[in-house]
């Protein structure tokens, strides 16, 4: 899969469409600052960031549904926004679930490398050697955390899309699907984030103001990157069906061939029994007038004999 390629496809999809995303993006800004405007009204700033998460969940798979609609060269308007309500808590089950496990993996690797940095001072004034050899223990046990983490994030992280075409579908069911479609793709999916890595820390100069173009960027390039995996997923698990339809079909065969045979050779054998049949039928049809025929020849010879002794 060429990123060159989704890149450019991407680009040319947003043509005229770069505006709903952005007024999205701004909506969510306003929102937030309503949000944390109402949390210091009432004096709880904790509520802020609750507020913020409850209410950007509700037009979240509206803005998801905008980028594939995008992605897929369909026309979009900002009410497009509001038209998916209906997934917010399921939404809203995955994102806690999704950053419960980040949170984790986070907590494994602070308390790995911190208590490893622990002993390495306490040991560093009996034993220099098994200090450094800790350390380069706690970074590899850090790294080695950070990396499951990364390869955990870049699985499940088509569960949104995926959300948002199979509704239907239960929480755990909608990330079971994202980490078997991910399966061969964990590699180029990281290749392609990367690839705006340098757009990222560009923005960061511009006062954040180059993400108004961006995150609309690199989401319609990810909704491009989800259906190419889609498709060849589909198309996998429907060769798989196809092989286990005509494996039953090959395993029936054998059975109506053999049944087919046996109705032939009945049929055969009652054609040749009924052949002889036919032929003596015939045979004695045919003997009978012959006798009538003789019969009547007879008789008409006593009769002239008859005559010419009178």
């Amino acid at each position: 899969m060429d990123n060159a390629k989704l890149k450019s496809l991407a680009r040319k999809r947003l043509e005229g469409k770069y505006s709903v995303v952005v007024l999205s993006l701004l909506l969510f800004m306003v929102l937030g600052g309503c949000c944390s405007f109402i949390a210091s009204a009432v004096n709880a700033p904790w509520i802020s960031s609750l507020l913020v998460f409850i209410v950007t969940s509700l037009i979240a798979m509206g803005f998801v549904g905008i980028i594939l609609n995008i992605s897929r060269g369909k026309k979009v308007s900002l009410d497009d926004l509001f038209s998916r309500t209906d997934l917010f808590l399921k939404y809203l089950a995955i994102t806690i679930i999704l950053e419960i496990g980040a949170f984790i993996i986070w907590l494994l690797g602070f308390l790995s490398f911190k208590s490893l940095i622990m002993i390495v001072l306490y040991q560093a004034e009996i034993n220099l050697f098994l200090a450094i050899v800790l350390v380069l223990f706690g970074l590899f046990l850090t790294v080695a955390i950070i990396m499951v983490g990364a390869y955990l994030a870049i699985a499940f992280s088509q569960t949104y899309f995926i959300l948002y075409d199979e509704p239907k579908l239960t929480v755990f069911q909608v990330l079971e699907k994202s980490f078997d479609m991910m399966a061969d793709y964990i590699l180029e999916y990281f290749v392609l984030v990367l690839s705006f890595i340098g757009w990222a820390i560009l923005g960061i100069f511009t006062f954040g103001i180059l993400y108004l173009w961006l995150i609309p960027y690199m989401s319609v390039t990810l909704a491009i990157f989800y259906d190419k995996i889609k498709s060849n997923y589909e198309g996998t698990t429907g060769e798989k069906e196809n092989i286990e339809i005509k494996e039953e079909v090959t395993i029936i065969k054998p059975k109506t061939n053999s049944s087919a045979k046996k109705a032939t050779t009945k049929k055969t054998t009652t054609k040749a029994a009924a052949k002889p049949a036919a032929k003596a039928s015939t045979s004695k049809t045919t003997k009978k007038p012959a006798t009538k025929a003789t019969s009547s020849k007879t008789a008409a010879k006593k009769t002239t004999t008859a005559k010419k002794t009178k």
